[in-house]
């Protein structure tokens, strides 16, 4: 997939840069991406399918609000799962959320969010109700520096009732 090639050449684009780039951030504001594993269950007329995705990518901007406080905006696509009969279902949500970080240590630290969002499912059969909704969710996850300006993310994310997921990334702070 284009997408993760695209990301796996921007990860090493930033680990080969991250000792020339061992300066503080200057504005606070923070940008990830990940590669999710997602758990989807979208409703069908008939019954609920459940379906693993490997097939998606997370790009998330954040804003610090403080020392423990952030801001986020992100764009996550969960993969295009296809079931029985070729039913392809898409998974697509925008969110805002708002955070707290906890220190562990000096270079790890804890965080939960709860975020808001437009979640679009779409299909191209009418076994699948069509949503565009807003929601509601939560994540927790952990955050580890390399060094002042890079680190790794992994993260928990739930939306709602039918999708939730794992997602593990790098971010580059600005």
């Amino acid at each position: 997939m284009e997408i993760k090639a695209i990301l796996t050449a921007a990860v090493l684009a930033g680990a080969a840069t991250a000792n020339a780039g061992d300066t503080a951030p200057q504005h606070g504001f923070q940008l990830q991406a990940a590669l999710p594993i997602a758990h989807l269950s979208p409703k069908t007329v008939t019954d609920i399918k459940d379906h693993i995705s490997t097939e998606g990518v997370s790009i998330t901007s954040r804003s610090e609000l403080g020392q423990t406080t952030f801001f986020d905006f992100s764009f996550t696509t969960l993969g295009s799962p296809t079931f029985e009969r070729d039913m392809n279902v898409d998974y697509q949500t925008f969110d805002i959320a708002i955070g707290k970080r906890i220190a562990l240590n000096e270079r790890v630290n804890l965080t939960a969010k709860v975020l808001t969002g437009h979640l679009s499912v779409s299909s191209d059969t009418e076994n699948v109700k069509v949503t565009h909704a807003y929601h509601v969710g939560a994540g927790v996850g952990l955050e580890a520096s390399i060094n002042q300006r890079y680190g790794v993310v992994a993260e928990l994310v739930s939306w709602d009732e039918d999708a939730y997921a794992a997602t593990v990334g790098v971010y580059c702070k600005f």
